[in-house]
């Protein structure tokens, strides 16, 4: 299995590139999630080999064992240039529609079109949960 097929479950196939990811802060301060909690930021990464900061990792959830992270907009659109350079014509990528990212997935003439998920803090910002509880995301120390 390639790392791009590992990165997304549904593709057949991948081109993945390991390249160092020179990502800006994606930290916040001050705001608290919907629940309450203050956002838990830190590294993620496919395989140990490509990282972007989370805005947000919550440590009571998992989705089989791995990390589900959520990134603010400017870590987002690095995730999505990265995996759209990857992506060939039957393989998923990703649009963004205003603020809303959309995930697509084509099988010849065939699209799926779904929403990523978004978690608006306290602040106002929003935070998008790109692979959430579907990309294998690792921890640097897992």
């Amino acid at each position: 299995m390639s790392d791009f097929e590992a990165l997304h479950p549904r593709a057949a196939a991948g081109r993945f590139t390991s390249k160092t990811n020179d990502a800006p802060d994606g930290t916040l301060s001050g705001a608290t999630l919907p629940n309450g909690r203050t956002p838990a930021p830190g590294m993620v990464g496919i395989h140990g080999e490509k990282f972007f900061q989370a805005a947000d990792i919550d440590p009571h959830q998992r989705w089989n064992g791995f990390a589900v992270p959520s990134f603010t907009r400017e870590v987002t659109e690095q995730i999505v240039q990265w995996t759209n350079d990857a992506a060939g014509p039957d393989e998923p990528s990703f649009e963004w529609d205003g603020d809303t990212l959309i995930d697509v997935w084509r099988d010849g003439d065939e699209e799926d079109r779904q929403e990523v998920g978004q978690t608006v803090l306290s602040d106002g910002t929003v935070l998008y949960d790109v692979g959430a509880s579907s990309w294998v995301w690792s921890e640097p120390d897992e």
